[in-house]
């Protein structure tokens, strides 16, 4: 770019961004003729599922979540979403980030957003999920109480 103008050059690194943006354009777009076809194999760890996400149970397009190092976020294991939930509600009670006299309602998830934010930050929730650990504040099965100045996550049966 020696020797041109500077708004040349502007103008030629305008170009460069524009035709970069339509390539990759392209190539998403026939990423997505190759592998999005409703019996196609499904591969987690391709270009093409990290970038736009994979499919759900139910076929919904569900982003995939990477830990700090760019791995696949784990789950949280088959029965242990009550557990992982109730430890997170405590931590969050024990860091000030919720307080113990914050209710659940259908409207209000003021609870359940929290503890989900902290959840995801290790692993990767599901919809069903996120509306199920809803459900267990909403319903009281996960509950906080003081007691003798000590803060007590219980957990309840329906």
């Amino acid at each position: 770019m020696d020797g041109k103008r500077e708004d040349e050059n502007i103008k030629e690194i305008y170009d460069v961004c524009l035709r970069h943006g339509e390539q990759v354009e392209k190539a998403l777009n026939r990423m997505i003729e190759k592998h999005d076809r409703p019996f196609s194999n499904f591969r987690p760890t391709s270009l093409y599922s990290l970038i736009l996400g994979m499919r759900s149970e139910n076929n919904n397009i569900e982003l995939l979540k990477l830990d700090p190092e760019g791995g696949l976020k784990e789950r949280i294991p088959h029965g242990k979403l009550v557990k992982f939930t109730a430890e997170a509600y405590e931590k969050l009670l024990l860091g000030n980030g919720l307080d113990v006299k914050t209710e659940e309602t259908k409207l209000n998830k003021n609870i359940s957003i929290k503890v989900i934010n902290e959840l995801e930050k290790n692993y990767s929730l599901k919809h069903t999920q996120k509306k199920s650990i809803h459900d267990y504040f909403r319903k009281r099965k996960i509950e906080a109480r003081i007691i003798n100045g000590e803060i007590e996550v219980k957990t309840n049966k329906y």
